[in-house]
């Protein structure tokens, strides 16, 4: 491992984990270490997407890249030092494609290592729960290394479905959901025989595997549907079965289960869907028009008493406000420059978190170390100048909280109010929702 290749994985190992809230992962003790494997995992986040498994793995991984990532020397030399070797498509011109045989070979020597390599069988980024058609490049670079090894290396592939709860947002939580390694003796057979034949088998069955490891809303028109459903349901759905709301994997298969009653619901053509969603849209549009989420009317359901909750939250407030300051003074700036550079520099909003990771790993620390000069030329006592030195990042994190609680204290002051002058309205609202609650119960029934 080159000294840039580890210091990049080291620095975005701490980097990832203050951006993400949560990363939990499934089948990880299922993977051997002394086997070939190949991760296919779908691709929705740009760079991120291998940079997570990677990091929550632990292991060393290797990559696959369209070859045109790879076109100034520089982006060669990093992309190189990376271990990501180049896939030529024809996009890239037919004249390309025999450079491939150098990407087998080298596939095949990381294999061999039992170094594992991570493709995107998609060979598409695009923000939407939803697996697109599998493309050819990994059964034919898999295949083409076997090819080259005589059909002894024994390749096992890995599906990987990478579930984000917000492509976008800040502390949020992401699922990662890893199959049992597959064997491919049967493609291996096949491809010594026929190997277009083999090719288009193995990739159907790529996509077989992806389509189980990951939430795939089958038509575009039901995503704010089953966005709007989770948002509904998911806590009270987990909390009634006695599943911890915390555990990624039980709020994956929560939206599972709904992804599959709108998919039935949707190949049926049912009136059911078409009410379902006339319903859920119209008690979402009522709770923006009224400034609520829908997590203050179940609030408001358990327990009544809109005003002493609010008190309660307004001392919290109070209480943490100097280190609210303290957060946003220190961290504003590097924070607003990330933002500013990914919404200027990403002409996809798929690259946009990466981007906005990679300037933020750059200026938090150099606006950090600005800080700590800072500090000590105003603070000799080294006493205080060390809490000083950790202090920026941690109060960066509670503040971003404490603005979330804030936001949560908005909306219950607007649900204090609702209670108190248009009741006959919140009482409107909590009969919808009981009738949303009663039509979904029923749709997963089936």
């Amino acid at each position: 491992m080159s000294f840039l290749n580890f210091l990049i994985r080291v620095t975005f190992g701490i980097v990832y984990r203050v951006y993400f809230n949560r990363v939990q992962t499934k089948n990880t003790d299922k993977l051997p270490k002394d086997k070939p494997l190949i991760f296919i995992a779908n691709h929705t986040n740009a760079f991120t997407d291998p940079v997570i498994p990677t990091i929550w793995l632990g292991r060393k991984m290797n990559f696959i890249a369209r070859s045109d990532m790879f076109n100034t020397p520089v982006k060669n030399f990093v992309m190189r030092q990376m271990n990501i070797l180049p896939a030529y498509r024809i996009q890239e011109g037919a004249d390309q494609l025999h450079k491939n045989a150098e990407s087998f070979k080298g596939a095949a020597e990381m294999l061999k290592k039992f170094e594992p390599i991570i493709m995107f069988s998609e060979g598409i980024c695009v923000q939407e729960r939803r697996m697109r058609s599998m493309k050819k490049g990994a059964a034919r670079i898999i295949l083409g290394a076997e090819k080259e090894n005589d059909y002894n290396l024994d390749i096992q592939i890995v599906a990987v479905g990478i579930n984000y709860e917000s492509w976008n947002k800040f502390r949020k939580s992401v699922f990662i959901n890893f199959s049992e390694p597959y064997s491919l003796k049967e493609f291996r057979e096949q491809h010594k025989k026929n190997a277009n034949v083999a090719t288009t088998n193995l990739t159907r069955f790529i996509g077989e595997k992806l389509s189980k490891q990951m939430i795939n809303i089958k038509s575009k028109h039901n995503d704010e549907l089953v966005e709007q459903i989770e948002m509904i349901y998911m806590d009270e759905s987990l909390r009634d079965g006695d599943l911890l709301r915390s555990k990624l994997e039980n709020r994956y298969n929560f939206s599972i289960s709904i992804t599959e009653m709108v998919n039935r619901l949707d190949e049926e053509g049912s009136e059911k869907l078409i009410t379902l969603k006339e319903k859920v849209g119209g008690y979402v549009s009522k709770l923006k028009e009224l400034g609520l989420r829908d997590h203050l009317i179940v609030g408001y359901i358990e327990s009544p008493a809109p005003i002493s909750k609010a008190i309660a939250r307004l001392i919290i407030l109070l209480m943490g406000l100097p280190i609210y300051i303290l957060g946003v003074a220190a961290n504003f700036i590097p924070s607003y420059l990330s933002q500013s550079v990914a919404r200027k520099m990403a002409k996809n909003i798929e690259f946009r978190a990466s981007i906005k990771i990679v300037a933020g790993a750059i200026l938090f620390p150099i606006y950090y170390l600005i800080q700590f000069k800072v500090f000590g030329m105003l603070v000799a006592d080294s006493i205080l100048f060390y809490p000083l030195l950790v202090a920026s990042p941690i109060a960066g994190i509670l503040a971003y909280h404490y603005w979330i609680d804030f936001k949560k204290f908005v909306g219950l002051t607007k649900l204090v109010r609702l209670a108190g002058k248009k009741k006959s309205q919140l009482d409107d609202l909590i009969s919808k929702r009981s009738e949303i609650i009663s039509m979904i119960k029923e749709g997963l029934k089936g």
